[in-house]
């Protein structure tokens, strides 16, 4: 397991533990990027706190899950367009992949390794899934209360209403994972950027390992890339991640394993 430098983000120093890591260890054959990310809420994908966000190509391949945002031009009316594709996660882990979505429910161990964490750290309790009420999304106008730590002068009137879940239980998402190199606190940037191309989730360091560390990336959603983001649901959404991460890795044959190539063999 590597993790990055203390305080440092983004695509580069991501790029720079991946290759260290694939010099480590000859035997590498692929990755999983475990983190959080934040979220996108549409009405289409119902992106909310502590959900999980799988990177997934589009069906046309299009693109290999994630896209770099913050790397293409500018075109007429300020939209922005990306240039370049980065590479498709490896075949044995969209295998993997396949067959975890097809898995019914019960036969999920998802939610038993979820609980793991919240029973592993009962006299601490930061990675239990926080109260429902302390899941808010304002208008992307409304800014966050300046000098407040927390949204509760936040004006309830600019939330946008979403029906309760039946279950407090997270959900996992697959789809478009935005990756660059800047936090996205800006509820309207991120909108605009995200409109049209089914982005489920932002983070910043995917787009650094994408064309050099054959991985998937997996997001526990923490925030709403917005300005009331704060830390508070980051423990939980990062124990999410890695859960999930663990039952893909069950569902890795050790057959399809053992024919893949390392990724030294694969000159990355």
């Amino acid at each position: 397991m590597g993790c990055l430098p203390d305080s440092q983000m983004g695509t580069g120093p991501a790029a720079s533990v991946a290759a260290e890591m694939g010099a480590m260890f000859p035997s590498l054959r692929f990755g999983l990027l475990v983190g959080v990310g934040g979220g996108v809420w549409s009405e289409d994908h119902d992106v909310r706190l502590g959900d999980v966000v799988v990177s997934r190509p589009d069906k046309d391949n299009n693109n290999g899950g994630v896209i770099q945002y913050d790397y293409g031009k500018a075109i007429q009316g300020g939209e922005f367009q990306e240039t370049g594709i980065l590479n498709l996660p490896p075949t044995i882990l969209l295998s993997s992949l396949g067959k975890l979505r097809s898995t019914p429910a019960a036969k999920s161990q998802f939610f038993p390794y979820l609980k793991s964490f919240e029973a592993f750290d009962d006299d601490s309790p930061e990675f239990a899934r926080r109260p429902t009420a302390k899941d808010r999304l304002f208008k992307p106008e409304f800014g966050h209360v300046k000098k407040e730590a927390t949204c509760r002068n936040c004006d309830a009137e600019h939330e946008i209403y979403r029906e309760e879940r039946l279950n407090a239980r997270s959900k996992v998402h697959y789809g478009t994972i935005a990756s660059g190199n800047q936090v996205m606190k800006d509820a309207e940037k991120r909108d605009t950027i995200a409109e049209g191309r089914g982005i489920l989730c932002f983070e910043m360091e995917a787009a650094g390992l994408m064309n050099q560390f054959p991985c998937l990336v997996v997001r526990g959603i923490c925030d709403y890339c917005d300005s009331h983001k704060n830390k508070a649901w980051q423990p939980y959404a990062a124990a999410a991640a890695a859960a999930w991460a663990k039952e893909l890795l069950r569902n890795v044959s050790p057959g399809e394993l053992r024919g893949e190539r390392t990724i030294q063999a694969q000159g990355l």
